[in-house]
């Protein structure tokens, strides 16, 4: 018999395994995979952008589902969090769109400190939980387990090769729990658009463009970040943070497409500044612009831009500025969950106390991280919320 067993491995279940252990001693960890905190190894590239810093309302404004938040940031929130882990050693620093990494640039030496800090909790690695029965006996493929008070923190359904296979949602459902729709988030654009299918800028990535996102014609996200082409799109983090948008508006089956502004630090003024009247015009493009798409902007402008800059009217100068700065996209689908980083959709949130996590379906039985359904943008606040998440159901269990 178990005081607290906790499904699920991941950032939210290791933070309510380690917070657990100030008030149980008899707690239990059971996990998918062999290796513990598999899935956010691989997060930031290997890297770990391990929470973000923005300021309380501009991340409240990130999260989908925010109000479920307030209670939590109220108790603990990311900049807590910042000093949590540097109180325990994860040596922290914070980069653009106030993204926090740790110092050493290596997500496994994160999961081996927060994994050290298990000091009171059995660990069941390897195991998949089948059923879930009879105020919680729990069988998996090796055991059986009771407990008193049970914690969910099974994740979402993306890169389901790390252990987020979504079956958490099927356990939780037959305890009586409503799951909202699952669909992908932050994963590639899919774009039939001639340019994407020509092949012509495959590869070839920019540093922090601003992509639009736009339904029936209305703008309905905007995102700054780096931007990759890709063979059959876009990818990068510019689209991985609005492809959600994405997917909403075609799903509603509106028109969608997206501009990108690739120069948004420049306005009329300084581009034209940047131009030499005894230059080429492509020339002195190529000190904001790849080569490989300056030689692309051809196909699409009705001037010559291999003639001085001298040559070229003003008007003309203005349509390649405009050009520059709303470059229309046509978008046809998103890759699928399998691709995504984050789950969409997840245990409905009214079911769920705000201030503890627990069921307001089932006493004793708490639902946290991923597999509920919130989520939020790029950079860092997914984990964050999955590591508040777990802290404060740690706490309150």
């Amino acid at each position: 018999m178990y005081d607290v067993i906790i499904i699920g491995g991941g950032p939210a279940g290791i933070m309510c395994a380690i917070q657990s252990q100030k008030k149980y001693k008899k707690i239990a960890l059971i996990d998918s995979n062999t290796q513990l905190l598999k899935k956010f190894r691989l997060t930031g590239n290997g890297r770990s952008n391990i929470l973000n810093l923005s300021e309380k309302d501009n991340f409240l404004k990130a999260m989908h589902n925010h109000k479920f938040l307030i209670s939590s940031f109220n108790t603990f929130n990311n900049f807590d969090l910042f000093n949590y882990f540097e109180s325990i050693g994860i040596k922290l620093k914070v980069e653009n769109h106030y993204r926090v990494y740790p110092k050493s640039d290596n997500a496994n030496l994160v999961a081996d400190l927060l994994i050290n800090q298990l000091k009171f909790v059995d660990v069941y690695a390897g195991e998949t939980v089948l059923k879930i029965e009879n105020n919680f006996d729990i069988t998996t493929t090796n055991n059986k387990f009771h407990c008193k008070k049970l914690v969910i923190a099974t994740g979402g359904k993306s890169f389901p090769n790390t252990g987020s296979t979504g079956s958490g949602y099927a356990l939780l459902e037959k305890l009586g729990h409503t799951i909202t729709p699952l669909y992908p988030v932050e994963t590639p654009i899919v774009s039939n658009d001639t340019l994407i299918q020509s092949k012509k800028l495959q590869g070839l990535s920019f540093n922090d463009i601003i992509i639009n996102v736009y339904s029936n014609g209305k703008c309905v996200d905007t995102y700054c970040h780096d931007l990759l082409f890709t063979h059959f799109g876009l990818s990068g983090p510019a689209s991985l943070g609005v492809s959600e948008s994405v997917h909403l508006s075609l799903s509603k089956n509106k028109a969608t497409h997206i501009t990108i502004d690739f120069i948004p630090n420049i306005n009329l003024n300084a581009f034209i500044t940047n131009l030499s009247l005894n230059s080429k015009l492509s020339s002195c493009l190529l000190s904001f612009l790849p080569k490989r798409f300056v030689e692309t902007l051809q196909d699409y402008l009705t001037f010559d831009i291999t003639k001085n800059t001298s040559e070229i009217s003003k008007k003309n100068i203005e349509t390649l500025f405009n050009f520059l700065k709303h470059f229309k996209l046509a978008v046809h689908d998103i890759k699928p969950i399998q691709y995504a980083f984050v789950t969409g959709g997840g245990v409905k949130i009214s079911e769920i106390d705000p201030k503890t996590y627990e069921s307001k379906k089932i006493a004793n039985l708490y639902i946290i991280g991923e597999v509920v359904d919130i989520h939020g943008k790029i950079g860092g606040y997914n984990l964050t919320y999955c590591f508040i998440s777990g802290y404060i159901c740690g706490n309150k269990i």
